[in-house]
């Protein structure tokens, strides 16, 4: 029994977590980094097979996708490069540190690897590649509701029937780990600004300036000055929509090296929120609207 709620806690949301306001601490309003990533000409590969599985080069196109997906998948990371695949594309996401720049550097170093993953495989088959956006932005946190349906559901459902004998700890754990909600969402990528960003940057395409299977980022990220071991593009194009003027850079170099040689000129959270906003009071915004997850 000691087991099956050990279980519960840790992935039903068992118990309720109340947020600390030092070190670690959730605020009712993060910032976000988000890597959007997809593979280029995937729509032209399945209408050349009538979007059907069955005709004689579809297997390619699936064989494309598998690949694209498995590397998705081990190099995802929990807490710290989180991630979520939708067919062709994917998004990984993490909350920035206030206290801490190498939060910053390790989500670029993670996004940057996963993206030459990917294009090498693709260029040893002669494909297009994938494109890859990365920014930052606000997001406003919020209840798991998935979650909470889980735990008050088939979390106490099973809790019951352990109790009452009716079914044994290893066959509850089982159930739990099968469970399969039929309503799902990631709390972590709902009103989080950067997603928003990052998607409607990589929709603008070539025409936007964000062409070809390259690696773009938020210019937020960084100080007034790029460190000189990344290496960028003269190219800089903007995400011009809907009142929002944010230059971009196109990395060709990121660095394999201790983040001492590039922590200065990253910035942390709160020095983000500076540059993405014209409040001046932001920071003290955000640390004083801790998360309160009864809201």
């Amino acid at each position: 029994m000691k087991l099956l709620i050990l279980f519960m806690k840790n992935t039903l949301n068992y118990t309720k977590k109340i947020p600390k306001t030092s070190m670690g601490s959730k605020r009712a309003i993060e910032v976000s980094i988000c890597h959007w990533i997809d593979l280029l000409g995937y729509g032209s590969m399945l209408k050349e097979v009538n979007f059907n599985p069955l005709t004689q080069h579809a297997q390619a196109t699936i064989d494309r996708l598998k690949i694209f997906q498995q590397i998705i998948r081990t190099n995802s990371k929990a807490k710290i490069y989180n991630s979520l695949t939708m067919n062709d594309g994917a998004v990984f996401y993490r909350d920035l540190s206030p206290r801490s720049k190498s939060v910053t550097f390790d989500f670029l170093n993670r996004a940057f690897k996963v993206h030459n993953a990917v294009n090498t495989h693709e260029q040893a088959l002669s494909l297009p590649g994938c494109r890859s956006i990365v920014a930052v932005g606000f997001r406003v946190r919020d209840k798991n509701y998935t979650k909470e349906d889980l735990k008050n559901g088939i979390g106490q459902y099973l809790i019951d029937q352990v109790n009452n004998k009716a079914m044994s700890t290893e066959e509850a754990i089982l159930k739990a780990l099968a469970i399969k909600p039929c309503y799902d969402i990631v709390p972590d990528l709902q009103a989080n600004f950067a997603f928003t960003k990052a998607y409607l940057a990589d929709d603008r395409g070539s025409k936007g300036g964000f062409g070809g299977n390259n690696f773009y980022v938020d210019s937020s990220i960084f100080d007034t000055n790029i460190p000189e071991s990344i290496k960028i593009s003269e190219e800089q194009p903007f995400l011009d929509i809907n009142g929002l003027n944010q230059p971009f850079y196109k990395i060709l170099e990121f660095p394999n090296m201790p983040l001492k040689h590039v922590n200065n000129d990253l910035l942390d959270a709160f020095e983000i929120a500076e540059k993405i906003t014209d409040d001046e009071q932001i920071n003290k915004k955000l640390k004083q609207f801790a998360w309160k997850p009864n809201i």
